[in-house]
């Protein structure tokens, strides 16, 4: 049976499996895992709100109220999905640059009516060939445990980061070999064959 963590887990996933993710997101958010489908549905769906935004401050400063409620639902189902995987000890982080606009955006969007963008608004510069949620990676998530673990990293080369930690159930140390993010295909396939 179940733990009730694998449960909640499954229904996070299951809310994401018949979304349409378009190619464009989907192919940056490639790691194994639960959350890839998960991260990708977050940042299409900011990238298409931010550049609306972006026009709409160009053309008269007024947010309409259909996206101004999908971008509040948004931030909220980002945040309450941050603190359910915290939970689960898959913490996540959103770039800097993403989280900051978005928080400047919670203080003048409104549940109805619209809402006005300030006329000191910066238009968001979007991101699109690189993910904008990650897992950090120095911490592993301990499954047994339901808990994450922060590692030292030991060392660097061309494809790859190693890190070490202690593992808590047996007391000694392992060490973890893990990609680099900015791998080409062709790079990653001989890190692969390598490991």
């Amino acid at each position: 049976m179940a733990t009730p963590e694998e449960m909640m887990l499954q229904d996070l996933v299951d809310k994401y499996v018949d979304e349409e993710i378009d190619p464009a997101f989907s192919r940056l958010y490639t790691e194994p895992g639960p959350t890839s489908r998960i991260f990708a549905s977050f940042h299409q769906r900011l990238n298409s709100h931010f550049d609306f935004m972006n026009r709409k401050a160009r053309v008269n400063h007024h947010f309409n109220a259909y996206q101004s409620r999908q971008l509040i639902a948004l931030t909220d189902e980002i945040r309450e999905t941050q603190e359910l995987l915290g939970l689960l000890g898959m913490q996540f982080t959103m770039a800097d640059d993403y989280r900051q606009r978005l928080s400047e955006c919670s203080e003048f969007l409104e549940e109805s009516g619209g809402s006005t963008i300030p006329d000191e608004f910066e238009q968001i510069r979007l991101v699109k060939y690189e993910p904008v949620f990650i897992h950090p990676d120095n911490e592993i998530l301990l499954p047994k445990r339901r808990e994450s673990y922060v590692m030292k990293m030991i060392g660097s080369g061309s494809y790859a980061n190693v890190y070490r930690y202690v593992d808590p159930e047996y007391g000694f140390s392992i060490a973890l070999k893990r990609a680099k993010r900015d791998l080409t295909p062709k790079d990653l396939e001989r890190f692969h064959n390598e490991f």
